[in-house]
C-alpha cells in the first residue's frame, strides 16, 4: 500500500485549505494514501468533479451561495480527509467526510452523475478495506494456528523425552532391585551338597560334591568291613557250633 505517513497527513491537512485551487496537488496526495488498484479510478474521479464543481468563474465570485459551500465543505479538503482515514482505518471519521462529500455532490442537481460516480468509487474503496481486514485476519489466523501447532510439537516432544527418561529410570532401578534380591539369595541360600547344570532336554544334572563322595566312600569302607567281622564271626559261630554237634554226636554214638 503506497500511503503517506501520518505526519505528512497531518501537514497536508493543515494546508489543504490553502492549496486547494490546485487539484493535480490534491490527486497527487489522495493517490499516494490509496493502494495502486484505487489511484486510477479516483484520480479520474477527482479530475471530472474538479472540472465540474470549480468552474473558473465561480471562483472569482465568492458571494454566490454555491461558491460559499464548496469553500466552506471544499471537495478537495474532505477527499484529503476521506483517504487519510480510510489509509489508517478510522472506520468513523471514514463514513463521516464520506457522506460530507457525497451531500456535497448532491447540493445541484446536475451534479447527481459525480454522486453515483463517488458512490461506485467508494464501493471499491470499502471493498478494498474489507478484502484488506480478512487477509490481515486470515494471516493473525495462520499465524495462531502454527503458533498452536508448534506449541504442540514442543509438549508432545516434552512428553515422550519425560517418558523416555522415566523409563529408563524405572529400567534401572529394576535391574538394581534384581541385583539385590539376588544378592541377597546367594548370602542367605545354604550350601548344597550338589551343583545343578542346566542340559540340552532342561534335565537337572546333579554332580557330586567332592567331599560329600569321600564321606560316602569312608561310610562304605567302614560298613564293608563291619559286614565282613560280622560274617567272619558267624562263620566262626556256626563252625563252633558245628563242632559241638559233632563232638555231641560222636559222645551219642560211642557211649551207647
Amino acid at each position: 500500500m503506497n500511503y503517506t505517513t501520518a505526519h505528512n497527513r497531518e501537514q497536508i491537512l493543515e494546508s489543504a485549505d490553502e492549496d486547494y485551487e490546485d487539484c493535480e496537488q490534491a490527486i497527487k496526495i489522495v493517490c499516494s494514501m490509496l493502494s495502486h488498484t484505487l489511484i486510477a479510478e479516483t484520480a479520474s474521479f477527482m479530475t471530472l468533479a474538479s472540472r465540474k464543481l470549480y468552474p473558473v468563474a465561480m471562483r472569482g465570485n465568492p458571494a454566490t451561495p454555491a461558491a460559499t459551500s464548496l469553500r466552506e465543505y471544499h471537495f478537495i479538503v474532505l477527499m484529503v480527509k476521506l483517504a487519510s482515514s480510510h489509509a489508517d482505518g478510522r472506520a468513523q471519521d471514514f463514513a463521516d467526510n464520506r457522506f460530507a462529500v457525497h451531500n456535497l455532490l448532491l447540493e445541484e442537481r446536475k451534479h447527481e452523475h459525480l454522486a453515483e460516480h463517488f458512490r461506485m468509487l467508494m464501493g471499491l474503496w470499502v471493498k478494498e478495506a474489507w478484502d484488506k481486514q480478512r487477509e490481515e485476519d486470515m494471516e493473525k489466523q495462520q499465524r495462531h494456528a502454527w503458533e498452536k501447532k508448534t506449541k504442540k510439537l514442543q509438549e508432545e516432544r516434552e512428553r515422550k523425552r519425560h517418558e523416555a527418561e522415566n523409563s529408563d529410570q524405572d529400567n534401572d532401578s529394576d535391574i538394581n532391585s534384581d541385583s539385590d534380591d539376588t544378592a541377597t539369595q546367594e548370602s542367605h541360600s545354604p550350601a548344597s551338597p550338589a551343583v545343578q547344570i542346566d542340559g540340552e532336554d532342561d534335565d537337572e544334572i546333579v554332580a557330586p560334591n567332592l567331599f560329600a563322595l569321600m564321606a560316602s566312600r569312608e561310610n562304605d569302607t567302614y560298613e564293608d568291613e563291619e559286614t565282613a567281622s560280622e560274617k567272619d564271626k558267624t562263620s566262626s559261630d556256626e563252625m563252633e557250633m558245628s563242632s559241638d554237634e559233632e563232638t555231641s554226636l560222636d559222645e551219642e554214638m560211642f557211649g551207647e
